[in-house]
């Protein structure tokens, strides 16, 4: 199964992930991805950047982290 370019969705450029996506996240939406440490949210972030640099837009990503107290 091949990824194929939609204008409504944004493929991470990561075939089985964007085939699994229903070939990309959906556009002009904001989206969440939390997890461990660890677990690859800011590769996958890192992957999204770069397919939308090489379709000429404009990209951000933010990270946030919560450490533990320490009581």
């Amino acid at each position: 199964m091949g990824v194929t370019s939609n204008p409504d969705r944004l493929p991470f450029g990561i075939p089985c992930l964007d085939d699994i996506l229903l070939r990309g996240q959906p556009s002009k939406h904001a989206h969440l991805v939390i997890g461990d440490p660890g677990s690859e949210q800011t590769m996958t972030a890192a992957q999204l950047i770069v397919e939308g640099k090489q379709r000429d837009e404009r990209c951000v990503n933010a990270t946030f982290s919560e450490l533990n107290s320490l009581t």
